[in-house]
């Protein structure tokens, strides 16, 4: 077992996974309502997005706004998405297996 992420370390970091998960159902429903009640969302690119902001601020306590559509995204969120969201292709993947070593809880995403 992990002591990392023990039940009482989990239970520290809930609050950021409710928070985040709030905010993106929010987005969602705005979304939706500018849709006049339907939209279709790209649920897999908002959940990531959730998941480096749950990363970056129970993991490193530093926000990386990755949920935030209003204003430009400072650069290591930019720096993520791109690692995580590219087509594979053999130099970035080697750069994202570096980039993991140098950052194991990454591995989580």
């Amino acid at each position: 077992q992990n002591p990392a992420f023990g039940i009482a370390q989990i239970r520290v970091l809930t609050e950021i996974f409710v928070e985040k998960s709030i905010q993106l159902r929010d987005i969602w429903a705005r979304q939706v309502a500018q849709q006049n009640g339907t939209a279709c969302i790209e649920v897999l690119s908002w959940l990531r997005r959730m998941t480096l902001c749950d990363i970056g601020q129970a993991g490193f306590n530093y926000r990386l706004d990755a949920l935030e559509t209003a204003r430009k995204p400072n650069e290591l969120n930019e720096i993520l998405m791109e690692l995580f969201h590219s087509p594979p292709d053999a130099n970035r993947y080697d750069t994202f297996r570096l980039f993991l070593a140098m950052v194991p809880i990454l591995r989580l995403v």
